[in-house]
């Protein structure tokens, strides 16, 4: 029997380029390094909280 573990939507720095950077999105489990931020939307999402260009993103996401 296998245990199942919840997913969260995440997201990722792909690649950045000076002042922007690629996104990329999944469902994946908190790893180490990961927070759990709370959308306007009231949407629990996965952010590396070592990676700049995720600082502030779920204020830009409109679902």
């Amino acid at each position: 029997m296998s245990m199942l573990k919840e997913k969260w939507v995440a997201f990722f720095v792909t690649h950045h380029h000076g002042d922007h950077a690629q996104y990329y999105t999944a469902l994946d489990t908190p790893p180490e390094h990961d927070e759990i931020v709370k959308t306007d939307k009231d949407i629990d999402i996965l952010l590396d909280k070592r990676e700049d260009f995720l600082d502030g993103v779920w204020n830009h996401i409109s679902m």
